[in-house]
């Protein structure tokens, strides 16, 4: 790029009101600008923020994707099995994640040869093949908005155009001081009436449009760009056409001049052999609205180098929070109100100071491009020292962690390679992938200070050898397989059929098989049993036991061979004595099998809830006659942040991707996010540039290589009572096809690694996030990760929560792990406040979330008032296939709702050439359940946001137009389907925020675990405050600070039912305390009928009783006979 050096500029000339051009001074000799020479490399290299041209080999900005065959995007179609919609992968390929999908809304084609045959290379017979080509498949109205005169045909009669060369040697013939001068010198003359448009030849689609003078500043490729006006000299004009090849913007660093109008300069490439410059002056005016909005940037590109400029030489530091509020305000002492008119350009209300972090995000490669220029060349200056260029990412890591990720292997301890090797032995029999670790000295004396803390056993110190046996026979479909004690005791007992010879008596509080007989399957059934009473002589009343694979864990291999858990089955029927075949020694209440014992039973299962819980005497009791006592408490409705003196949770987020879940969870006041890790550094800086109070330590690292710094003692260990794992869900997703692939299980194993880190730490609290998928698959990835936090001793919830059942917009569905600490109270599930269920509200909708966003075009490409409303995808022709998929997009109804190209089809709608272009697509994309090209339904939640922009992937990602205006959704309207505040700070360029919101956890969802989490740790703190002293005491962090999830009208703060109102005290709302609250979920959850206090039901006129008993009644479910 070139920049003149500040010096007096000529005055300009101007129109007289009779049409003739003033006299104007003779051209001006000035002194040459500084110029900075971009090399091949370098130009093809160039990466533009949000929407830099592609370059040579086949890389995208963020607008304008190369286009490929209908062949090509199948196959990129099948591709999409190594993306999922699930949390951001921390530890794969990056640069083969950040692939960009390859669209056909255009063609691939030489630079020499153009998009389509023609025989006058020149670049006005390319033109005139261009025009031929855009009026066959562009309306008349598009050619007058999108493109040049020479191209639409508007201009009649059509302006001569004179040879460039031709015109300079005529226009500089009438200066009589220009006599050539000496290399110390260039010259300059006035371009009015012009505009910049794509050549003919142009690589990466929309050829012959025009184009913001931006993207062109930041890409000056010679050929890819034309530049067309009016050179003036004195009273002299000759219209002239050429490529581009620099552009010059002055005024910088000078805070006496307030805007940089006037100071835009270009050099077409044969001006820049003469040294002449042009001056751009009055735009033409189909131009005007594109060098409108150039001007505010290269204005705010002038602020914001002034404010660089000025800050180095004080020796003050600038970063990107400067940009929220301090840069505003410096700028009112500059320029007062000079800014008044370029600040109702970005927002028309003054009543706050103005945001910039979003236009310095956006818009970060031009503005490091233009100090670049002034630095010539040197990196070490010390305008790029200050922080802002690494906080932006503009400054490049000096180590690829992506890489380092994607070659390493997993990292785990033996106890966790071998709890996985029974159920996935291919992860290291076949692809090696695990990497066993054990743990130092000093973090075994943490750990064990962990587990007294939090009451934790040791379940993995006793030998589990004796506790496996190996089926033997051939005749048994068992044989040669390994099967848990539990298992085996229960086969030989079956097999033997042989009731014990015992009183009632003798059997109280021992372990015993049970035989049942099944009149539908005419034979016993045996089942385990803990003998709690004795009704009668003959009769035992029991606590049925179950075995692992009848609990959370599934099919998975539970590596605790001689362990059974008490259930929550209705155990009012007593049993025969008389039908005990076996009495099994075995350690109650334990931890591990005692005095000679050989089973033990420590935890309980409560089948109702599915949650795995700690197990004690007044659990046991049959829920059946349970009793609660609730008290009518009026209490006042505590903000979300009010925690009750309560420390916040500290929490270490892993594959942490850009935070949503991290953020979500922690705008909820009750988390703390201390530590985050997260290999893609786009997705670190989204992370960190949120955390505006700087409490989070965010590391750029692959977790395996943290994790292993930690275990060997390389590192010190800090307790962290919380941990938060979106692991890689790739292996896991549905549309993943290839799952058997080495990358696809190396993305598996590690939730073999994440569970690593629950036994290296043994947090208080934990939560594992994925696609429910991984729960459907054979073997279970879900159940077997299950089956190792139960024998690490944990509390165990498993929920599908969908998105826009707890206030969000989005249909998104996620599988959640809750893990708590037998110390500590286990988080409730999530309970549904939107629906159309009775009570809850109304499910928001696309139109309500997106509905006050102002109208966007298809070919935005810089959008001043809002930077974030810009399309996600920009439709233009495809010169191959002879369409142009912008009026194909034009032709789609808008109503009904959610149709798509294929309606169209059907509904007659396409033109003969796209009927003909329609049928040469697959029978998948042309199939009447084709989401290609479709159009969202305004009337319902938004789809999964995928992390791939592929508005012809005929299965998923093709749902993305919007529902009335002719255009894919924005990036705005995407992170709003994701429930982002629009004030949170993205980076990267469209195509990396769209992948980081595709792998993103909902803000709501995030926002509603936070809160399960967060009351689950003050209720436990509140009732064992000792549990408390490892927790950092800190200060109440503001629910509202930058990032808060904002609740629709009529949400309950806690996201909770509406509460009822107290029938005794009419208008006064009330509310069940926590406590209580949770014990009414469990016991009502499967009853037939029940009795609840006089704040709930209709028909007694007992508003006077001071207690009221709850007595919940259930069908009793009985063991099968």
């Amino acid at each position: 790029m070139v920049l003149p050096l500040r010096y007096e500029i000529s005055s300009s000339s101007d129109h007289n009101t009779d049409g003739r051009v003033s006299q104007r001074p003779p051209l001006r000799r000035c002194r040459p600008p500084v110029v900075e020479v971009l090399s091949e490399s370098e130009d093809e290299d160039y990466e533009y923020l949000s929407f830099a041209e592609d370059d040579e080999n086949g890389s995208c900005g963020s607008l304008s994707c190369p286009s490929s065959s209908e062949e090509e995007l199948d196959s990129t179609e099948s591709d999409l099995a190594d993306e999922s919609a699930g949390r951001h992968d921390g530890d794969s390929d990056a640069e083969e994640d950040l692939a960009v999908w390859q669209e056909s809304d255009g063609i691939n084609f030489s630079e020499e040869d153009g998009p389509f045959p023609c025989v006058d290379q020149s670049l006005e017979g390319e033109l005139a093949e261009l025009r031929r080509q855009l009026l066959k498949l562009e309306s008349a109205e598009a050619l007058r908005v999108y493109y040049p005169p020479v191209l639409s045909g508007n201009s009649i009669p059509a302006p001569l155009i004179v040879e460039e060369a031709a015109a300079l040697e005529e226009l500089t013939a009438l200066d009589p001081e220009c006599d050539g001068g000496s290399d110390d010198y260039f010259f300059e003359l006035d371009l009015y009436d012009f505009c910049v448009y794509r050549s003919p030849r142009h690589p990466n689609g929309s050829q012959g449009q025009y184009e913001s003078l931006h993207i062109v500043t930041t890409n000056p490729k010679i050929g890819h760009w034309v530049v067309e006006g009016a050179l003036r000299s004195q009273n002299q004009q000759r219209r002239i056409r050429g490529f581009i090849d620099r552009v010059s913007i002055g005024n910088y660093e000078n805070i006496c001049t307030h805007t940089t109008s006037g100071a835009v300069w270009i050099k077409t490439e044969l001006s820049s052999k003469q040294r002449y410059w042009y001056r751009l002056k009055e735009p033409a005016g189909g131009y005007r609205m594109l060098w409108h909005d150039f001007l505010w940037l290269a204005d705010f590109t002038k602020y914001f180098i002034d404010y660089l400029h000025e800050s180095s030489k004080k020796k003050l530091v600038v970063s990107l929070l400067d940009f929220k509020s301090n840069f505003w305000t410096q700028l009112k002492e500059w320029h007062g109100d000079s800014l008044q008119s370029w600040r109702k350009q970005r927002e028309e209300s003054p009543r706050k100071p103005l945001d910039f972090r979003k236009d310095v995000l956006w818009y970060r490669q031009f503005l490091n491009h233009q100090v670049d220029s002034l630095c010539q060349d040197d990196a070490n200056h010390e305008r790029f020292q200050q922080p802002v260029w690494n906080e932006i990412g503009v400054v490049p890591s000096s180590y690829d962690q992506g890489a380092e990720a994607k070659d390493e292997n997993t990292v785990v301890t033996p106890n966790v390679a071998a709890c996985f090797h029974e159920k996935f032995p291919h992860w290291q029999d076949e692809h090696k992938l695990l990497d066993m670790v054990y743990i130092c000295p000093e973090v075994e004396k943490f750990r064990r200070g962990r587990r007294q803390h939090w009451g934790l056993p040791d379940k993995f110190s006793v030998d589990q050898t004796p506790y496996f046996v190996i089926c033997n026979g051939s005749g048994s479909s068992m044989a040669n397989t390994k099967i848990s004690l539990v298992d085996h005791l229960l086969e030989q007992a079956s097999a033997k059929n042989d009731p014990v010879q015992l009183r009632a008596s003798e059997l109280l509080e021992k372990i015993v098989i049970v035989r049942m007989y099944s009149d539908k399957r005419a034979e016993y059934l045996f089942y385990y049993a803990w003998v709690r009473e004795v009704v009668t002589q003959t009769k035992l009343a029991v606590v049925w036991l179950f075995r692992s694979s009848e609990t959370l864990c599934g099919t998975g291999f539970y590596p605790i061979g001689n362990e059974l858990f008490f259930s929550s089955e209705c155990n009012c029927e007593p049993v025969l004595a008389s039908d005990v075949v076996d009495v099994i020694s075995a350690s109650a209440f334990s931890d591990r099998a005692t005095n000679g014992a050989v089973l033990f039973v420590h935890s309980l299962f409560d089948e109702d809830q599915q949650i795995h819980l700690t197990a004690d005497m007044n659990k046991l009791i049959c829920r059946c006659q349970q009793r609660f006592h609730v008290s009518p408490k009026k209490i006042p409705q505590p903000a979300p942040t009010q925690r009750q003196g309560v420390p916040q949770l500290s929490t270490t987020e892993l594959y942490s991707g850009a935070g949503f879940l991290g953020h979500s969870m922690a705008a909820t006041g009750y988390i703390k996010p201390v530590v985050a890790i997260e290999c893609c550094e786009t997705a670190a800086l989204t992370y960190k540039a949120n955390d505006e109070l700087d409490v989070t330590k965010v590391i750029t690292a692959s977790v395996n290589t943290c994790l292993l710094k930690i275990m060997t003692g390389e590192e010190p260990i800090r307790p962290t009572e919380c941990i938060i794992a979106g692991c890689p869900c790739q292996g896991f997703s549905l549309l993943n096809s290839n799952k058997l692939t080495r990358k696809s299980q190396k993305n598996c194993s590690l939730l073999a690694h994440t569970l690593t880190w629950f036994e290296v730490f043994l947090p208080a609290y934990g939560l594992i996030e994925n696609v429910p998928n991984m729960d459907s698959l054979d073997p279970n990835p879900c159940e077997q990760a299950i089956c190792y936090l139960v024998a690490l001793g944990y509390q165990v919830r498993k929920i599908f929560p969908v998105d826009s059942t707890l206030g969000g917009a989005s249909s998104r569905k996620r599988l959640i792990i809750m893990v708590a600490a037998p110390n500590a109270i286990l988080p409730a599930g999530l309970n549904q406040t939107h629906g159309d269920g009775h009570g809850q509200m109304k499910t928001r909708t696309c139109e309500e979330v997106i509905s006050d966003l102002e109208p966007l075009a298809n070919d935005t490409v810089l959008n001043v008032s809002n930077p974030d409303h810009i399309p996600l995808h920009r439709f233009k022709i495809d010169f191959k296939n002879n369409v142009n998929l912008r009026d194909v997009v034009e032709r789609i109804p808008t109503k009904p709702v959610n149709l798509g190209v294929a309606q169209a089809y059907r509904l007659g709608r396409l033109s003969p050439s796209q009927r003909a272009w329609f049928c040469t697509l697959s029978k998948e994309k042309q199939s009447k359940s084709s989401k290609s090209l479709r159009r969202i339904n305004r009337y319902k939640p938004f789809r999964t946001v995928c992390t791939v922009i592929s508005p012809l992937d005929a299965r998923h990602g093709g749902e993305m137009l919007h529902y009335e205006q002719n255009r894919a959704n924005s990036i705005l309207e995407a992170r709003r389907a994701m429930g982002v505040p629009d004030c949170f700070i993205m980076m990267g360029s469209i195509i990396e925020q769209y992948k980081l919101l595709g792998n993103g956890v909902p803000w709501a969802l995030g926002a509603a675990l936070g809160r399960s989490v967060g009351k689950a740790w003050v209720g436990t703190i509140n009732k064992r405050p000792w549990l408390s002293n490892t927790a950092p005491d800190v200060s109440t962090r503001p629910a509202n600070n930058s990032v808060s999830w904002i609740a629709p009208k009529n949400v309950h703060p806690h996201g909770s039912a509406p509460m009822l109102p107290n029938r005794s005290s009419p208008g006064v709302k009330e509310e069940i305390d926590l406590e209580d609250r949770g014990k009414m979920v469990q016991t009502i959850k499967k009853r037939a009928r029940y009795v609840l206090s006089d704040d709930y039901d209709d028909g007694d006129n007992d508003d006077n009783d001071p207690d009221i008993e709850v007595l919940c009644e259930r069908p009793v479910p009985k063991r099968v006979r």
